[in-house]
């Protein structure tokens, strides 16, 4: 099911750590007014490698329609996404070269 299969790049892994940082929010499409902890997409889709693109998606936009009653229902524009499955395999590669170099120091302590 899958070809061309290559090891993820560390250094490209720790370029998006280094440059995406978390960020609290609220959402303004929401009627919950409660704050979120998670990542900006746009702040994503601009630090990823091209390869590493799939980690953003969007929502379709749906232009402004009528109900099966009749009314009309706003336009709602496309939306960026988040994968935050996938995210997790950046923050793995992360995670294992921090334990490499871990490991190394504590080779050398000894």
């Amino acid at each position: 099911l899958k070809s061309d299969v290559v090891p993820a790049s560390t250094a490209q892994a720790l370029q998006v750590l280094k440059a995406i940082e978390p960020k609290v929010y609220r959402r303004t499409d929401l009627q919950d007014d409660s704050t979120r902890l998670g990542f900006i997409a746009q702040d994503l889709e601009a630090s990823l490698p091209p390869e590493w693109a799939n980690i953003v998606g969007h929502t379709g936009a749906v232009g402004e329609h009528l109900d099966d009653q009749g009314n009309t229902v706003p336009a709602k524009p496309s939306t960026l996404t988040l994968d935050y499955a996938r995210l997790n395999c950046v923050l793995w590669e992360c995670t294992r070269s921090l334990l490499a170099r871990l490991e190394a120091l504590e080779r050398r302590l000894q």
